[in-house]
């Protein structure tokens, strides 16, 4: 394919239990196939085919039902409300679940959730009340995959799961992801450095142009 070639659409396909990578340089398109799948943006053509439907979701609440969840580039802006507690955000996409018979949030039930998440990621915390912009980079981003693993995703997207992360938060990250793969999720994976994409994925996708 020549520069200035028409680009058809693209195409692949993701299984439970598999993590598949996704390669290339910034702006070459991952982000925006990531988007189109959390109903983020409309794809121009095509459609999404998951469990026999073809439907792309029309937006983040579409998705989640459908059971994607996605792990942003730009945990801080996009992914975290960095003043508020570990509690508040690990239950932020899941407060639906979390309303009593009068209507009100169940806060032992809230409690509960975080408190499980926090031992399940090993969150270096002193308490579930800590507000996350006081956590180290690795711990905000657990966090992160805290709130969408609540959700019950069947399809995870992680987007440069890494980035600003300190070695050993990266460790437990790609055991996390495979952990993940071996319950039965679909995991789409991809990283600014190529070494990571290659190391975590079970088959590879590159994007050209």
């Amino acid at each position: 394919m020549q520069a200035g070639d028409r680009v058809g659409p693209v195409g692949f396909t993701v299984r439970a239990g598999e993590i598949l990578g996704f390669a290339g340089l910034e702006g070459s398109g991952i982000t925006e196939v990531f988007n189109v799948l959390f109903g983020l943006a409309r794809p121009t053509q095509g459609n999404v085919i998951y469990k026999g439907l073809a439907a792309a979701p029309r937006s983040p609440f579409d998705a989640i039902r459908q059971g994607f969840a996605l792990i942003p580039a730009n945990r801080r802006d996009e992914g975290l409300m960095t003043r508020w507690s570990i509690r508040r955000n690990a239950s932020l996409a899941v407060l639906d679940r979390l309303i009593d018979r009068l209507g009100l949030i169940d806060r032992v039930a809230e409690r509960g959730l975080a408190s499980d998440y926090v031992k399940k990621l090993n969150v270096a915390t002193d308490s579930i009340d800590k507000r996350v912009v006081n956590l180290s980079g690795g711990n905000q981003q657990k966090v992160v995959v805290a709130k969408w693993l609540a959700t019950g995703p069947e399809i995870l997207i992680l987007n440069d799961p890494t980035r600003g992360i300190d070695v050993g938060a990266k460790s437990e990250i790609y055991a996390l992801c495979d952990e993940l793969a071996r319950q039965g999720l679909a995991l789409l994976f991809t990283s600014s450095e190529i070494e990571e994409t290659l190391g975590v994925s079970d088959r590879i996708l590159v994007f050209h142009k």
